[in-house]
């Protein structure tokens, strides 16, 4: 369920990731198997929650960026995590309470939302995952911001 939603800025950085093309029905073990691995990778330098940023998506399957804010350069050979930016960008933030599989009427409540305060996206919309499923196991209680790149009509 969402709980807020409000035009923000999304402060951006320098991140760590995995690039991922995969069924839209797989998306969950596509992250359980890959947002370790950029764990991994980043160690001590992660400086924010893991996201999930989508740059294309598809009838049947999607590309998804899989990774986390860093504080610094990776070091040693990490050949499937890359390193880039996410630029800061003006959107529309919605924080949903609950299970990842309402996400999907999260992103139908935002872009209603949108739909009737005038803002259309522009960008690749994404997630970042407060709570830590390890940490909380209780879904109803586990927090993902919606971040929507969008401008006013």
């Amino acid at each position: 369920m969402i709980i807020s939603t409000e035009v923000a800025q999304f402060p951006g950085g320098k991140t760590a990731f995995i690039l991922v093309t995969c069924a839209q029905d797989n998306m969950g073990e596509a992250y359980m198997e890959n947002l370790p691995k950029v764990a991994d990778a980043v160690g001590t330098l992660q400086a924010s929650p893991p996201y999930g940023r989508y740059h294309e998506w598809r009838e049947t399957d999607c590309d998804i960026e899989m990774g986390c804010g860093i504080s610094g350069p990776l070091e040693g050979d990490h050949s499937e995590v890359k390193q880039g930016d996410i630029p800061s960008f003006e959107g529309i933030k919605s924080v949903f309470k609950g299970h990842y599989d309402g996400l999907k009427e999260g992103y139908g409540n935002t872009f209603a939302w949108m739909g009737e305060n005038g803002w259309e996206m522009n960008g690749a919309p994404m997630e970042v995952y407060i709570t830590d499923p390890g940490e909380v196991p209780n879904p109803d209680d586990w927090l993902t911001e919606i971040w929507i790149p969008a401008q006013k009509n």
